[in-house]
Formats: C-alpha cells, sequence, structure tokens
C-alpha cells in the first residue's frame, strides 16, 4: 500500500518556506524527486529535503572572525530550526493520510447510501409525478421533493438516535 501525497511546484515551496524557483532548481540541478511536470510526492521531496538541508548543515564550516562565526552559526541554528519544523510537518502529514483501502471503502459506502436514498425519494415521488401534468408539474416535483427529503431526514435523525446498533455492540 502506497500513501502519496502529490503536490503542485507552488504548495511544496510554501511547505518548505522557499520559493517556486528554488524548488525548480533543487528538482533541475540537485536531483529533488519530481512526479511529473511541476508536480511532486510531498512525503520523498520532503524526506529528500531533510537530507539536503542537513548535508549543508554538516559541510559548513566555521568562520575564522567572531562576526564571520556569529553568522554562520546563526545560519546553522535557523537551518536545524527548519529543519525540526519540516520533520514536524511530515510527520503531521504523515499522521493525517489514510490507507487507500480505507478510503475507497468509506466511498463505496457513501455512494451506496446516496443510491438508496435516491431511489427511496423516487419511489415517494415516482406516483404523484406520474398523476400530473403542465403546469402543476413543477409544483408536483417541489412538494414531492420536499416530502422525500424531510422523510428522509427523520429517518436519519431517528438512526442516530437510536445509537449503534446490536451488531456493533
Amino acid at each position: 500500500m502506497s500513501s502519496r501525497l502529490v503536490v503542485s511546484k507552488q504548495r511544496l515551496a510554501k511547505f518548505f518556506g522557499i520559493t517556486p524557483r528554488w524548488v525548480n532548481r533543487l528538482a533541475d540541478e540537485l536531483g529533488m524527486p519530481k512526479d511529473g511536470r511541476d508536480k511532486f510526492d510531498l512525503i520523498a521531496s520532503s524526506r529528500w529535503y531533510l537530507g539536503y538541508l542537513s548535508k549543508i548543515i554538516e559541510s559548513r564550516d566555521v568562520g575564522a572572525g567572531t562576526a564571520s562565526r556569529l553568522r554562520q552559526q546563526n545560519r546553522i541554528a535557523l537551518a536545524k530550526i527548519r529543519v525540526e519544523r519540516m520533520r514536524q510537518r511530515r510527520l503531521t502529514f504523515e499522521s493525517t493520510l489514510i490507507p487507500l483501502d480505507v478510503a475507497r471503502d468509506t466511498a463505496a459506502q457513501i455512494e451506496a447510501e446516496l443510491r438508496t436514498a435516491l431511489a427511496e425519494a423516487l419511489d415517494v415521488i415516482a406516483p404523484q409525478v406520474a398523476a400530473s401534468s403542465g403546469i402543476g408539474l413543477k409544483a408536483v416535483l417541489v412538494d414531492a421533493s420536499k416530502e422525500a427529503l424531510s422523510k428522509f431526514q427523520i429517518a436519519l435523525a431517528q438512526q442516530s438516535s437510536s445509537g449503534p446498533s446490536t451488531e456493533e455492540r
């Protein structure tokens, strides 16, 4: 099972706190993985970017002068903060992703419930529509639709107030 979140170059740049132009340079010149034209796998790109920033931090040498050393230390501290922030964001995103099979099952369940509700609404509306024609048809459709929706809402309210079924307990 693969949890992938593909984002645009602009969203990735915003996520990293850099410009879209720098994202292009990272991908084109430095080898950050792409997932098509201006599309990036957020998790893979985040891992690569964290590694890239870590290498930069490790390769920095401390300057000879006091002011230079302080600037260098501040840059390193800022880079470390960025790395940690990126790790936290990545963990947050990874924790919010749901498995693909769970998402498909949920979507199938919602679709089945919608089909059932539509079929019930059509069963309620059909006799009234068949008995009318012309100008009165619109009014019959509106009234029948409202009636079907109210019945559906009442049934839904009764279902939610009755709590979990004995099978779920």
